[in-house]
């Protein structure tokens, strides 16, 4: 079976003045010093350079504009792109952002339970094969869910205890919450 390494991937980013792809590591270089369309008055950090060529990624048709600027600060990794892929966790994502949007303060909290339920995702495809979280919230799942959970959580069988008993938690809440179909 062929696995990708993900530490290995780069991604480009596109500059927000010039609008050429480079390697994400790089581009606060292009603009801070090559870029030909940049004024010499606009001095952008390195965070907001790539924050803002992001958003001019393109993303799947089911990611609204809102989505999109919320999660446009995610760490690009294996959870973002499977949490991004999953039609389920992006409606929860639309639920979250419908209710938090306006408040830029609870933005990182949207980011933190989309990445929380990638995590779980990612757990039952490697230990369980289940390919999406519309398969997940099957009640025949159920005790593979558990399990997952317990595994994203830390749960130590010889104590009976969780490393991190609140995410066993967040996620049980994040499920109840998640929309079925």
């Amino acid at each position: 079976m062929f696995q990708l390494n993900m530490q290995a991937t780069t991604y480009h980013v596109y500059c927000i003045y010039c609008f050429g792809c480079y390697d994400k590591k790089q581009l606060w270089r292009h603009c801070k010093s090559r870029c030909v369309w940049r004024q010499n008055d606009e001095q952008e950090e390195e965070k907001n350079v790539v924050n803002k060529g992001c958003m001019l990624l393109p993303v799947p048709d089911h990611v609204s504009g809102q989505i999109q600027e919320i999660l446009s600060h995610m760490r690009r990794d294996k959870v973002y792109r499977s949490a991004l892929n999953d039609p389920v966790i992006m409606q929860f994502a639309r639920r979250l952002t419908g209710k938090h949007y306006a408040d830029p303060d609870r933005h990182e909290h949207v980011r933190c339970k989309i990445r929380e339920v990638g995590r779980l995702l990612l757990q039952l495809k490697k230990d369980h094969r289940i390919p999406s979280m519309a398969d997940a919230l099957d009640p025949l799942q159920y005790q593979k869910v558990v399990s997952s959970v317990r595994q994203v959580s830390g749960f130590d069988h010889q104590t009976n205890s969780f490393s991190t008993p609140s995410l066993a938690l967040k996620l049980a809440h994040s499920l109840k919450n998640v929309p079925c179909y």
